[in-house]
């Protein structure tokens, strides 16, 4: 009794991804991997609030005033800190000191 393969050749061809499909998917999991680090170090370096307010000022969204004054008293100082070129590239001489020693 032979056992026969319901697909057929032409419908087995369109199952194998293209090398874009390929490279697409590979794409999308590399960014979601990203999404995930930057998540990761947002909830290292920001509250879960001064993260909705950062990234409401970022989208130009108005803020109330609380708010505001939360933000220019709290939250812009951290982002500042983190926008300092030289302390980025302290911070970058430190880990590489760490795991080197």
């Amino acid at each position: 009794m032979k056992i026969y393969n319901k697909r057929s050749p032409q419908r087995a061809a369109k199952d194998v991804p293209t090398t874009e499909q390929v490279l697409e998917q590979v794409s999308r999991q590399a960014s979601r991997q990203a999404s995930q680090a930057l998540e990761f170090a947002f909830a290292q370096m920001l509250s879960p609030k001064q993260k909705e307010l950062f990234l409401r000022k970022l989208k130009g969204d108005t803020l109330s005033k609380t708010d505001r004054e939360y933000y220019s008293r709290v939250v812009r100082k951290k982002i500042l800190a983190l926008a300092n070129a030289d302390l980025h590239q302290l911070a970058r001489k430190a880990l590489e000191v760490s795991t080197h020693g």
